[in-house]
């Protein structure tokens, strides 16, 4: 008898430790490939685990996978419209906001054309050919500005000749430059990029262009950036670890410089993201969404 309550007692023991042995999983966005998300922030996940006391491991993943494994994803960093979606799934709550190194921690969508179109206000666009990176979850390269379309009356679907999907922001400059398209969108940081990278701007111009006040021209409102996102069920104390650990990021240490931020900020309200989503319809706020 005592054997068994001693194995019992090991038994109990062993389970109430798993939590503290288990690896946690860390999914962020991988839309420029594997290696470069690696690059960017596996020193990232290693100060999560280290400042969490917990395992972390560094998944990449694709859009559709996101969405489609989110509940099995313990940490997910990712762009505000799939944040947005993924916490209408009830499985996760925001913990902090990303504070971009460059945009800081919010961004906003351009829209070009060339520099000498005839194309002068948003309602020009209309039955135009217009890059895009993607319809449905893109946030700076196409949803931000959609719903500046919306806003002006038109119907992005309806009154326009052709949405060209573009396989990335780099080449919807690129294609707006030398008239293949008549217009593009991309988000607000990609043309100081590009023209740091040598690229030749002085073939584009910016539509609808806002005072900024991130730094950037823009031609929509700022929206909030990058949602860090944790499971609801995960201990409160790991949560709390996890939090601090990301909001005492500072500019210079190794840890933002890699990952390329200034670190985080207390979760901003994603409300503007939501309305704009919900606007557009944008799952999951289709036709019949009942929380409009």
């Amino acid at each position: 008898m005592k054997k068994i309550l001693g194995l019992v007692l090991v038994l109990i023991l062993a389970t109430g430790g798993t939590r503290a042995e288990e690896t946690l999983t860390l999914g962020t966005l991988n839309f420029m490939g594997v290696n470069p998300v690696l690059a960017r922030w596996t020193a990232f996940t290693e100060y999560l685990s280290e400042h969490s006391g917990q395992k972390i491991k560094l998944v990449p993943i694709h859009i559709a996978a996101m969405l489609h494994r989110a509940g099995q994803l313990d940490v997910i960093l990712t762009q505000p419209v799939l944040a947005v979606t993924i916490l209408h799934q009830g499985k996760h709550e925001r913990i902090a906001t990303l504070n971009h190194a460059k945009q800081g921690a919010q961004f906003a969508g351009v829209i070009i054309v060339p520099v000498d179109s005839d194309i002068t206000d948003l309602t020009g666009l209309a039955h135009k050919r217009v890059a895009v990176v993607d319809k449905q979850y893109a946030a700076g390269g196409y949803l931000f500005q959609a719903y500046e379309l919306v806003k002006a009356g038109l119907v992005p679907d309806k009154d326009f000749d052709q949405f060209v999907i573009v396989p990335n922001q780099h080449h919807i400059v690129r294609w707006v430059s030398t008239k293949r398209v008549d217009a593009g969108f991309v988000r607000t940081g990609m043309l100081s990029d590009m023209r740091e990278q040598g690229f030749d701007l002085s073939r584009i111009r910016i539509l609808n262009e806002h005072n900024s006040l991130i730094g950037y021209p823009r031609s929509t409102p700022v929206y909030p950036h990058w949602a860090l996102l944790v499971l609801k069920t995960l201990p409160a104390e790991t949560k709390a670890k996890m939090q601090q650990a990301v909001l005492n990021l500072t500019p210079d240490q190794a840890v933002s410089v890699k990952a390329k931020i200034n670190g985080f900020i207390p979760p901003a309200s994603y409300e503007p993201v939501k309305q704009l989503m919900r606007a557009l319809k944008v799952p999951p706020f289709g036709p019949d969404d009942a929380s409009r």
